[in-house]
């Protein structure tokens, strides 16, 4: 492969720092898509599973687990009954090779958000890296910039921070915590608020072709803390072929989101595709799709 890219894996971190800090010093800027097809039709659960792409977003810590290269484009539609809607696109970068002192991810991606009155255009961007600190613990932690604009209003960039740990004693269990927006509430439209929020994770695999994942999240919004329940199940009744299914349950509301999905996966090239709806009190519904390569 000669002076390709993919034979300068240690260089990657390199690419890493220089596209971030391109990022910082143009005031171009990003935040974190909290979930990927993967995740999302598992009922938004993934902080202790090792999806590649959606891992540095999701938990940093589960990028030592990682011993692929990864390159990946997402794209994802939101419309709901009473109007609103939301369409995002995005790159990731993955190395976890072996031989990396230490694995990172790169994600970028552009929200357009419409609302009741001018719609909200945001660029996001997460750097991660992660290490393992003992056999079977492994800690992680990212870098978030966010840059909001909306026409008639003034634009917002913000930084903040996360780190998570994944413990995993043995193949069939592993346990996840993620700390997100560490320097607490950021001033973001109303719309789109990116508040702190811890969530702990567990995915257990019952044999070789079903597991389950389970994550509990707590928000900080002001004075309140919202909390979430995310359960999902993930079977292959084919060695190639997923299928998904999930619920999230938003406690002290009525609100419960219900997801499916499915995916391939080839030697080199694989994709996953979710959908996740709530029925009431406004219907809504969103799907996911996401391609990548591996090496």
């Amino acid at each position: 492969m000669g002076y390709c890219a993919f034979s300068h894996r240690l260089k990657f971190g390199r690419i890493l720092a220089a596209l971030f800090f391109a990022q910082v010093f143009s005031q171009e800027g990003l935040s974190s898509i909290k979930a990927g097809p993967i995740s999302s039709a598992l009922g938004g659960a993934g902080v202790a599973s090792m999806d590649p792409l959606e891992g540095g977003r999701l938990n940093p810590a589960i990028l030592p687990y990682i011993s692929k290269y990864y390159m990946g484009l997402n794209y994802s539609a939101y419309e709901a009954s009473e109007g609103s809607a939301r369409s995002q696109r995005g790159l990731t970068l993955v190395d976890g090779k072996p031989d990396n002192v230490i694995p990172g991810s790169l994600s970028y991606s552009e929200l357009r958000t419409l609302t009741s009155t001018e719609p909200i255009e945001e660029k996001l961007i997460e750097v991660a890296f992660g290490r393992f600190m003992s056999a079977g613990l492994a800690f992680g932690f990212k870098v978030i910039n966010v840059n909001q604009s909306q026409s008639g209003s003034e634009s917002k960039n913000l930084f903040n921070m996360g780190f998570g740990f994944l413990f995993a004693p043995q193949p069939r269990v592993s346990v996840g915590l993620r700390l997100e927006n560490l320097f607490g509430e950021m001033d973001t439209y109303d719309e789109f608020a990116h508040n702190p929020e811890a969530t702990v994770g567990l995915l257990y695999q019952f044999n070789s072709f079903f597991r389950g994942r389970f994550d509990v999240a707590h928000e900080r919004q002001g004075d309140q803390v919202l909390s979430r329940f995310m359960t999902g199940f993930e079977s292959w009744p084919m060695a190639e072929w997923p299928f998904r299914i999930g619920v999230q349950r938003v406690h002290n509301t009525d609100r419960w989101l219900y997801s499916v999905g499915t995916g391939w996966n080839g030697p080199r090239l694989s994709f996953d595709y979710g959908i996740q709806m709530e029925p009431s009190p406004a219907y809504a519904i969103e799907h996911l799709v996401d391609f990548k390569l591996h090496f």
